[in-house]
C-alpha cells in the first residue's frame, strides 16, 4: 500500500529496519558545556539554504530584504524587551560578512550554536536540526513563522509547531512583544518535548548509534559469508 502511494523509494529493498540514536542524542550524552540562561539566541538555517531554493520557485533576492528587515524588528525588540542579550547563531554555511550588512547592531557567532543553546533562556528558530539540544535541555522555544519562503519551509516550521507545542510569533503578522505577555505565552510542555525524544532522537540509552550501525553492518556481513561459504 505504501509503495502504490509513493513512487520516490522503493520500500521493498529493505529486510528489516532498526532504530538507532540520533547524533544529537549521542553527542548530547557526552556534552560538558555548562548551562545557564543569560541570553536570547537566533538559530539561522541560512536564507539561501538548498533544500529551499530546489524546491520553490521565486526571487530569493527579493525576498531577502523584506525578510531580514521583518527579522531585524523582532530580534532588537525581544532582547529590549526581556533585557537579555541576543546572540545570531549563524548556519556553517551562512555569508558572516553579507549577514553583517543585512542586520545591523547585532552580535553574530558561527559554528558555537551548541555552546550558546546552553548558555541561552529562549531560543529562537524556524527550523533547524541544532534545535534537537535545546529540546533536551528542555529550553524555551519561539517558533518564528513566515510564509516568504514558500510551502517546503512553512510545513516544515508547523510540523514542530505540532509535536514540541511550542510558542509561535508570525513574521508577516503584527506581533505583540510584552514582556508579561511573553512570560505567560513561551512555556516548556515537558510531555510534548518527551515524546519527541522518545519518537525521534532517542532509541537506546546504551549503545551509541554509529556504534549500532557498525554491529549490525558487521552482524549481516558475517552471516552473508557464511551463507556464501556453504
Amino acid at each position: 500500500k505504501i509503495k502504490s502511494k509513493n513512487y520516490t523509494f522503493n520500500y521493498l529493498y529493505f529486510e528489516n529496519t532498526f532504530f538507532v540514536n540520533s547524533r544529537s542524542y549521542d553527542k548530547f550524552s557526552k556534552n560538558t558545556h555548562e548551562k545557564s540562561d543569560d541570553k536570547i539566541i537566533f538559530i539561522d538555517g541560512n536564507y539561501k539554504h538548498q533544500d529551499v531554493l530546489q524546491r520553490e520557485n521565486f526571487d530569493i533576492e527579493e525576498i531577502k530584504l523584506k525578510y531580514f528587515r521583518k527579522l531585524d524588528i523582532f530580534l532588537k525588540k525581544i532582547s529590549e524587551t526581556l533585557g537579555k542579550e541576543l546572540v545570531f547563531c549563524l548556519h556553517p554555511t551562512s555569508n558572516l560578512e553579507e549577514y553583517k550588512k543585512l542586520l545591523k547592531d547585532v552580535k553574530f557567532e558561527q559554528f558555537n550554536t551548541e555552546k550558546n543553546i546552553y548558555a541561552s533562556s529562549i531560543v529562537i528558530f524556524h527550523e533547524s536540526s541544532s534545535i534537537d539540544t535545546a529540546i533536551f535541555l528542555k529550553k524555551k522555544i519561539i517558533s518564528l513563522d513566515t510564509d516568504l519562503f514558500g510551502k517546503y519551509l512553512k510545513n516544515r516550521i508547523k510540523k514542530y509547531q505540532e509535536e514540541l507545542g511550542i510558542f509561535k510569533i508570525d513574521l508577516d503578522d503584527k506581533f505583540e512583544i510584552e514582556k508579561k505577555y511573553l512570560e505567560e505565552k513561551i512555556k516548556v510542555n515537558d510531555e510534548k518535548y518527551n515524546n519527541y525524544i522518545s519518537n525521534y532522537l532517542k532509541s537506546d540509552e546504551k549503545e551509541e548509534g554509529i556504534s549500532k550501525v557498525y554491529r549490525i553492518f558487521d552482524e549481516y556481513f558475517n552471516l552473508l559469508n557464511r551463507q556464501y561459504e556453504k
